[in-house]
């Protein structure tokens, strides 16, 4: 493609205006992805605890 062919082509269709029960919708799904990404993170972040812990209990056993 030449670039006179990229640069006037709209790849993003402008969107209507959405009604109120479609804005509902896509906030409650956008905070339930956000919720997901949180438990997703606390979870992780509880394995590494866990895991971080087993390492200092096996440290201090090879310790003494």
């Amino acid at each position: 493609m030449r670039f006179f062919e990229i640069a006037n082509h709209h790849s993003v269709a402008p969107t209507k205006p959405q009604t109120p029960a479609q804005a509902r919708i896509r906030s409650l799904q956008q905070q339930k992805d956000s919720v997901n990404r949180a438990l997703q993170i606390e979870r992780k972040r509880q394995r590494i605890a866990r895991a971080q812990q087993s390492l200092a209990q096996a440290n201090k056993l090879m310790a003494t």
